[in-house]
Formats: C-alpha cells, sequence, structure tokens
C-alpha cells in the first residue's frame, strides 16, 4: 500500500524548479556545516505526519551529517525530537500539495528537492540522490 501511494505521490510531485522562487522563505533552513539540510513538513491532524514520526526521529538518529529541520503551519510540539518552527508562509512555500513531505536545501538556501516523506525507503532516496553530505 505505501509503495503504491509512494509511486502517486511521484506522478503528481512537482518539480522542484516550480519552488526556486520561493527559496526565501527556505533560507532560514540552509545548513551551517552539512551539504544540505532536510525540512520535514507536516501539520496538526495529519495521520501521515503521525504515522512517520517514529520512523523519522531513527531516521534523523541515523544520519547525523544531514541537518534536520521541522515546519508547521502552526505552533505544534516537537516533531521527531526536532523543535517546529511555526511559519505558515514557509510552509505554504514548501508544501508540495500533501504532507508529509520532505524540501531538500541547499548551503545558499535554495530549495533543490522536494517530495514525500511516505518511509525510510522514501527518506533514504532523497540523501542517495544529494550525495553523502560529508563528502
Amino acid at each position: 500500500m505505501m509503495r503504491m501511494i509512494r509511486e502517486l505521490q511521484r506522478e503528481v510531485m512537482p518539480d522542484a524548479r516550480q519552488f526556486a522562487d520561493r527559496s526565501g522563505h527556505a533560507a532560514r533552513f540552509a545548513p551551517r556545516s552539512a551539504r544540505f539540510s532536510m525540512v520535514v513538513v507536516h501539520e496538526v491532524g495529519c495521520g501521515s505526519c503521525a504515522d512517520l514520526e517514529p520512523s523519522f526521529a531513527q531516521f534523523v538518529r541515523a544520519h547525523p551529517e544531514v541537518e534536520f529541520h521541522s515546519l508547521s503551519p502552526t505552533p505544534s510540539p516537537s516533531y521527531a525530537g526536532l523543535p517546529t518552527t511555526a511559519d505558515p508562509a514557509a510552509f505554504a512555500a514548501l508544501l508540495p500539495g500533501y504532507t508529509p513531505a520532505v524540501a531538500v536545501i541547499d548551503r545558499e538556501g535554495t530549495v533543490v528537492d522536494i517530495g514525500p516523506a511516505a518511509d525510510l525507503s522514501t527518506l533514504t532516496d532523497f540523501v542517495t540522490r544529494h550525495g553523502s553530505p560529508a563528502t
């Protein structure tokens, strides 16, 4: 079932270039020392977001070389052990039309990738696509 959802999300996922003009909202999430950061975009009341949270917390711990951030449109508790930034404008700019999602931000604060945060396999794909942040 999750595989089918990932495939559907990939079909409807917007091209990251559509978000280039919105990178101003992403600049605050630019990594300080890693090659890129991953911003998990989620919201209160999202069942899929709640389901992903324990796995995402494990993923964060397993990838200390990546800088992670949590973004929600409204104030909410920490997500996967990460403090949550509440910013409706940044949320709208980085939201691909569904939650949970991940936006990948480079050192210049530019959105370089965006897509579903469906499961650990999908999250690992983001890290693989952008190479090892340590290299």
